[in-house]
């Protein structure tokens, strides 16, 4: 009986620990996102080669 109760506990708290590291993996995708965007304009912007976005023109 104790062992089946150990059982329930630790699948209960694996189960919140696999819900928590889950939102975790979210949040550092975001992150990893984010930064990755950080680091593509810093690029551009140390060669030179970084053009804010432009309004077209309009044709006359």
């Amino acid at each position: 009986m104790s062992f089946t109760r150990e059982f329930c506990t630790f699948t209960r708290e694996f189960l919140h620990f696999t819900r928590e590291f889950g939102s975790f993996t979210r949040e550092f995708g975001s992150f990893t996102r984010e930064f990755g965007v950080l680091l593509e304009n810093s690029g551009h912007l140390l060669s030179g080669t970084y053009f804010p976005p432009q309004k077209k023109k309009e044709a006359p």
